[in-house]
């Protein structure tokens, strides 16, 4: 295998890497982030950090609509919805304000 052939899984594990830790420095637990990478990120954007619904506006990794993205990262200071931390962090945020109910899948 050439180097050049390891890059999308070198981009996908500094993707996935950020995320965790950014659940992580948001407080939640190893077992709430095996459910966002195992369930919720797979199903909601299949880890496309830019992905957008089409439908509801829904953005980034977890699909946080607009509204509830902008009034979370008023709370937490991380604003930038293509950032995988930025997700993450605000996704812990977001599950032990709220719970599950806030995603689909």
């Amino acid at each position: 295998m050439s180097l050049l052939a390891l890059v999308p899984v070198i981009l996908f594990t500094f993707l996935q890497g950020c995320f965790i830790l950014g659940m992580h420095d948001g407080g939640a637990s190893p077992w709430l982030i095996d459910e966002f990478t195992e369930v919720i990120i797979p199903c909601e954007s299949e880890w496309k950090p830019g992905a957008v619904n089409p439908i509801s506006g829904a953005l980034g990794l977890a699909q946080f609509l607009p509204s509830t993205w902008a009034s979370i990262s008023i709370s937490t200071g991380y604003k930038d919805w293509r950032n995988p931390y930025h997700q993450g962090f605000n996704s812990a945020f977001l599950y032990e304000r709220d719970g599950r109910s806030q995603w689909d899948c």
